[in-house]
């Protein structure tokens, strides 16, 4: 018999926010030329401080991949493929045949999944969005927070994947910044500490 206790440490352990700190030291250790499977390990270790749950951990595990991937710079239909490959393992979801049913995002997010922080509707939710709206990242960003529920979180996830996809939307954002000069000079002395 499970008790509530172990029951609210399970639900809390596996929250999409425990991914928020996952893309930072992808980005970082890849530059680095970390390998992909020592790379999972070393964020399963940073994920088990916060969020000890085996199925996030799986998640984190396919995250990574995609942020890997996704990093190459790979085309359209690489890009497609990634996110087609990263969504198999969540509840079996087909992001592409999902797609083709042509339902409203609200219905996706909402009824078939919760818009909740629960890794197992969220995590499907960010890969949905990311498929739907992968050519415009604005769009996405914004249909995600309109969709409510944990959106920040999500939001965090589906931004770092949407990110790499397309630069635009950052280049736009980034070059208002005030002091975005100084920022791109700390950027290129870390991408440049990392190759050494």
């Amino acid at each position: 018999m499970q008790t509530y206790a172990s029951y609210a440490s399970r639900v809390r352990n596996s929250l999409v926010g425990g991914l928020v700190t996952i893309a930072p030291l992808v980005f970082s250790e890849r530059l680095r030329g970390t390998s992909i499977p020592d790379l999972q390990a070393l964020c399963r270790e940073h994920l088990a401080l916060t969020h000890p749950d085996e199925g996030l951990m799986q998640v984190c595990d396919r995250y990574v991949t995609l942020l890997c991937g996704l990093m190459e710079g790979r085309g359209e239909d690489g890009i497609k493929a990634l996110l087609e490959d990263a969504a198999k393992g969540a509840r079996g979801l087909d992001v592409a045949a999902l797609l083709k049913r042509n339902l409203p995002d609200n219905q996706v997010v909402g009824r078939m999944y919760s818009p909740a922080c629960y890794i197992s509707d969220s995590w499907p939710v960010v890969l949905y969005l990311a498929y739907k709206y992968r050519n415009d990242p604005w769009l996405a960003l914004r249909v995600n927070t309109n969709l409510g529920g944990d959106n920040v979180h999500r939001g965090m996830v589906l931004g770092a994947l949407l990110g790499l996809t397309s630069d635009n939307l950052a280049n736009q954002w980034f070059d208002q910044l005030v002091k975005h000069e100084d920022i791109d000079r700390e950027i290129a002395a870390l991408i440049d500490s990392a190759n050494v």
